[in-house]
């Protein structure tokens, strides 16, 4: 595969990832109502309201959004962030099996399971990939493969 088109398929999953993760910005501000009522609606039962729940669900929101940011920053230097990128690909696998694990131990729902761990375990294991594989086209490395 062209090293030039590997570069720009880990820049656009480094924007797709962060931009997914960027929606989740305004469920920080939402009312405990709303929250509750989307909870009901997603087939999980009455959320608790109590101050440490929706504490936690602000706060988890939060940092969606803010390593959402962060990857859209790195999608912009791959050749500069490739060690940290490299890592965060690491991470994001480990984090796919742990939540997988989870959801499985809490009976979450199926389509649940399915899609969260999973999903992050495989975009984990393509920037791991990806960042194992890719030049920029004009780096050293991409024209030591010429």
């Amino acid at each position: 595969m062209d090293p030039g088109f590997r570069h720009r398929l880990l820049q656009i999953e480094l924007r797709l990832m962060g931009g997914c993760e960027l929606l989740a910005l305004p469920a920080a501000f939402f009312p405990a109502s709303t929250m509750a009522g989307i909870h009901t609606w997603l087939g999980l039962g009455a959320m608790p309201t109590d101050l440490l729940t929706v504490y936690l669900a602000r706060t988890t929101s939060l940092l969606y959004a803010f390593h959402g940011a962060a990857l859209v920053f790195l999608s912009q230097d791959i050749e500069r962030y490739r060690p940290l990128i490299r890592f965060w690909g690491v991470l994001t696998g480990l984090l796919g099996v742990l939540l997988l694990t989870i959801d499985l131990l809490e009976s979450v729902p199926a389509w649940w399971t399915a899609f969260e761990g999973p999903v992050l375990l495989l975009m984990g294991s393509q920037l791991v990939t990806l960042t194992n594989t890719t030049a920029s086209p004009g780096s050293a490395e991409s024209a030591s493969t010429k």
